[in-house]
């Protein structure tokens, strides 16, 4: 049978997307680099020319979620009929929706990354997302401050803690997510952090407690039953 050649970018691109609808129907867990290239019908050989890992390919996914994203936020940032905090708030709508769509990755994305072992790779993964959201963040302060809901001195720098900060809640509801408690104790510490973000994030932008909404029931509730 004639070898089927076919440019990098679309070889790579089939790879990730077979993975993902692998991951998405078998979990992350039972899905072996040898399922996805019997599903594509490659070489071994094929596959580690793109990937070094099944995790190096997990990472690449959630890459690509996170520049999937991106236009979306964008167009948010742009819209001019929304005030500053409904910006902020369909921002942290938008990211929320999307973990939870992709769901059978974050959660094997999670176990993977506070691994002692993989500290340099969330490290990295923070510093790609806090790259591309902090600037976007800044704009929306910059636009609050106009607006007179938000009071900041230090625009880029305030968004920049506002990442770091985030960060900081983001480890500790994995952590709650991936430990040994009951689910209903699972959801309500979960909530509890996200509720502190929620008014750290009012503290820090000036703005009144309660006008920055990022807790959403449901979206935890699906994280924690899987």
């Amino acid at each position: 049978m004639k070898r089927i050649i076919k440019k990098p970018n679309i070889r790579k691109s089939e790879i990730l997307n077979t993975a993902k609808l692998l991951f998405m129907h078998e979990g992350y867990e039972d899905t072996s680099i040898e399922k996805i290239i019997y599903q594509l019908k490659i070489a071994k050989g094929t596959f580690y020319h793109y990937f070094k890992t099944k995790e190096h390919l997990l990472d690449n996914l959630v890459n690509d979620m996170t520049e999937e994203i991106m236009p979306n936020i964008i167009d948010c940032l742009e819209n001019s009929h929304l005030n500053a905090v409904e910006k902020l708030n369909k921002i942290f709508i938008l990211s929320r929706n999307i973990k939870a769509e992709n769901v059978q990755l974050v959660l094997p994305l999670l176990k993977l990354l506070y691994n002692s072992n993989n500290v340099l790779m969330r490290y990295k993964m923070f510093n790609s997302n806090k790259r591309l959201v902090t600037p976007v963040i800044a704009k929306i302060i910059e636009q609050g401050n106009n607006e007179k809901i938000f009071c900041v001195e230090y625009v880029d720098e305030t968004a920049n803690l506002i990442m770091v900060i985030g960060n900081s809640f983001t480890e500790a509801t994995s952590d709650i997510l991936l430990s040994d408690y009951e689910k209903d104790e699972k959801i309500k510490r979960i909530e509890r952090e996200l509720k502190a973000y929620e008014s750290v994030v009012c503290r820090i932008l000036g703005a009144e407690n309660g006008l920055i909404s990022i807790v959403d029931d449901n979206i935890v509730s699906i994280f924690v039953k899987q």
